[in-house]
């Protein structure tokens, strides 16, 4: 408990999802404790609790739970559900009990949560970030995808299966904007989309599978005064975009529920059009890109962003274990596969743990459980953007000493997708974060 009042321990439960092993131990093992052996009412207690809830609910609670854990906490949430059905009875939860029982899964999901709101703590009450995030939150947003403007119906069988998927554990649930999302294309030096906003002009920017949000709104926040549209196939994921961007006070985007197969049916001619990580989740994505490619303004500009089949050595690895395991992909299969690799029982699996998204449970679904993935080399990439008559004009690099060790491997120009070919070859980790590149139609000079 004498780390409990730690102001980086609070900053990491209020804003941060843990990304450390030895941390996500503590953590565990504080909560377990607190479980197990009750859990106190002075002010250390409260606060750890309150930082456990935070960090549980941020990671979705993707850490291992003992069978006792999963035996105490289930009695402790069927106490808390008999006071919400009696609120007058005998059995009244006191606040630590309620932090607690956020600690293992969402107070909202509990039928009756509601009430929690109506003697809903203030501002300044050590319970009141967890209500906000336990119930407020998550029952705004079950409200909001019921209001979110459908463009058509999900009819592909593949993009069913996907979207079920975002509609059970929305990605990435972020807490914040990164300070500033980055656009610039590191390689050629040339930036197209700054020199398209150096006009001044308003321009029309679909951000196609936008998910939760994060990019939009980092694109409204950035540059004012653009009219953007985020399409994607979940309701969950797009209600989340929308509170989010309500709690930000970001206005002007356009959020539309629908495939992005049918972008066409927005009936617009898109000047910017991005796709960062979605194309690669279609059953053919070659046809979805081109379905993007129908809605680009001829001088338009697109960003697209895909999975390199050697920088994914790893999550392949991973995969065939799963399968030989025969592990599923439900929140028990996820977490098995966790103990596994924190355990050290899969040291060739290691490299996952320097993965973000391996420490919360939606993400961690996305990189190793999803049900549709397709894998690219940048052969395959230069074959694509010929056959869909777009020209490659550079990559989004992670860092500048990328751009630097490609210059110093001389293996050709910058411009050429061939000689990265070759350059990723020698650095298979090179493109960890994705191939993320900008195009243009072929003899535009977008």
């Amino acid at each position: 408990l004498a780390m409990a009042n730690d102001p980086l321990l609070r900053t990491l439960g209020e804003r941060c999802v843990n990304v450390v092993p030895q941390v996500e131990r503590w953590l565990s093992a504080a909560r377990q404790a607190l479980l197990l052996h009750g859990a106190g009412d002075d002010a250390s207690t409260r606060a750890l609790l309150c930082v456990l809830a935070l960090q549980c609910t941020a990671n979705e609670f993707v850490f291992a739970v003992s069978d006792a854990e999963i035996t105490a906490s289930a009695s402790l949430r069927a106490r808390v559900q008999a006071w919400l059905r009696d609120p007058s009875g005998t059995q009244t939860p006191r606040d630590e009990e309620l932090a607690l029982a956020a600690c293992y899964a969402l107070l909202a999901d509990l039928p009756g949560a509601d009430r929690l709101l109506e003697s809903d703590p203030d501002a300044e009450h050590w319970l009141a970030p967890v209500i906000a995030r336990s119930v407020r939150w998550p029952l705004e947003e079950r409200a909001l995808a019921q209001r979110v403007q459908t463009l058509s119906p999900i009819v592909a069988a593949s993009s069913q299966q996907v979207r079920e998927r975002y509609e059970q554990s929305p990605y990435p649930r972020w807490i914040e904007l990164p300070p500033r999302l980055r656009l610039a294309v590191e390689a050629p030096s040339t930036d197209p989309l700054d020199a398209r906003l150096s006009r001044g002009e308003p321009l029309d920017i679909l951000v196609a599978g936008c998910g939760t949000g994060q990019e939009p709104l980092a694109l409204a926040l950035r540059h004012p005064g653009h009219r953007i549209v985020a399409l994607d196939l979940s309701r969950a994921s797009l209600a989340y975009a929308v509170r989010m961007a309500g709690e930000l006070g970001i206005e002007g985007v356009e959020f539309v529920h629908g495939d992005l197969y049918d972008a066409a049916a927005l009936g617009r001619q898109f000047d910017v059009i991005t796709a960062s990580g979605v194309l690669h989740h279609l059953s053919d994505p070659l046809a979805g890109w081109g379905a993007l490619v129908d809605c680009l303004a001829p001088d338009g500009l697109m960003k697209v962003a895909l999975y390199s089949r050697r920088a994914r050595a790893t999550v392949n690895d991973a995969r065939e274990l799963i399968r030989s395991l025969q592990l599923g992909d439900d929140a028990h299969a996820v977490r098995s596969l966790r103990e596994q690799v924190l355990g050290g029982a899969q040291p060739r699996l290691r490299t996952l743990l320097d993965s973000e998204d391996f420490y919360a449970m939606s993400a961690c679904r996305d990189l190793l459980f999803h049900p549709l993935e397709h894998q690219f080399d940048l052969v395959q990439l230069a074959a694509m953007l010929d056959a869909l008559g777009l020209r490659f004009r550079g990559f989004e690099l992670a860092h500048r000493l990328i751009a630097d060790r490609f210059g110093a491997s001389r293996v050709g120009q910058a411009s050429d997708l061939q000689a990265w070919d070759r350059f990723e070859q020698a650095n298979p980790q090179t493109f960890e974060a994705m191939y993320v590149f900008w195009c243009g139609r072929d003899g535009s000079d977008a």
